[in-house]
This record gives C-alpha cells, structure tokens and sequence, in this order.
C-alpha cells in the first residue's frame, strides 16, 4: 500500500521527494494545490472518495498519514 501512495504523490507532485521529509505540509513542501492534486490522485488510483471532514493538512503530512487515510476509506 505504501508503494502504491508513494507512485500515486510522485505523479500529483512531480520533482518534489516525498521520502525526504516527515511533515510534508509543515515543511512546505506541499501546499494547498499540492493537497488538491493528492486527492484527486488518490481518488482515482483508490477509487475512494475523501470526504471534507477528512480534508485536514495531518492527513497529508506525511506518507504514513496518507497510507492510514487510504487504509479507512477503502
């Protein structure tokens, strides 16, 4: 499932190295356009919908928060 959620950020965030850092958002690494592009990748390789009381940065700080988030909603 992590590969999965690394592949799906290197395709929404391209150049950015989503390993390098534990707190994406935090670090600034990803923005508010960066979430959006997550989503919509996530939603499409998952076939999940994230729904808005999700849409919190902790969710998309790090790869793990992400894996977790993918992991309830499937």
């Amino acid at each position: 499932m992590r590969e999965r959620v690394i592949a799906v950020l290197e395709k929404a965030l391209p150049g950015v190295e989503v390993e390098a850092s534990e707190y994406l958002v935090d670090d600034g690494m990803i923005d508010s356009l960066g979430i959006v592009n997550i989503i919509a990748e996530l939603s499409l390789e998952f076939g999940i919908s994230i729904p808005f009381e999700e849409l919190e940065a902790d969710n998309f700080n790090s790869v793990d928060n992400m894996v977790k988030l993918v992991e309830k909603l499937l």
